[in-house]
């Protein structure tokens, strides 16, 4: 069992994610940052988070659970969601570029998404 946990724990700190890496952004947020430029969210669990106007340009989202997030007026210019879960966020207001990933089949207009470019 000591093995595999410190094959998870290598693993993680390989790919510059942590599996708490939701919370940490969560906690960051409440203490007033906003700004969450080109970091590597990969995986993170942002489910029901409340992020309303934080600056995700550039970002590394994918596989990242933003299902019911609210992230309204949020930036995600150049920022990579193609295959974050994307059900039920928020996401009036924010706003993407040609450059911005998203899942298959995912509309950012119909989601009430600001294009920048």
């Amino acid at each position: 069992m000591r093995i595999v946990t410190l094959l998870l724990v290598s693993a993680v700190l390989l790919l510059g994610c942590s599996s708490d890496s939701g919370e940490e952004i969560v906690k960051r947020y409440k203490s007033g940052e906003r700004i969450f430029v080109k970091e590597d969210l990969r995986g993170a669990n942002l489910k029901d988070a409340y992020l309303d106007g934080a600056d995700f340009s550039g970002t590394d989202l994918k596989g990242v659970n933003l299902n019911g997030a609210y992230l309204s007026g949020a930036n995600f210019n150049n920022a990579d969601l193609s295959t974050a879960d994307l059900k039920d966020a928020k996401l009036y207001s924010a706003h993407y570029n040609a450059s911005t990933k998203f899942p298959p089949n995912f509309d950012p207009k119909k989601r009430g998404m600001i294009q920048s470019d």
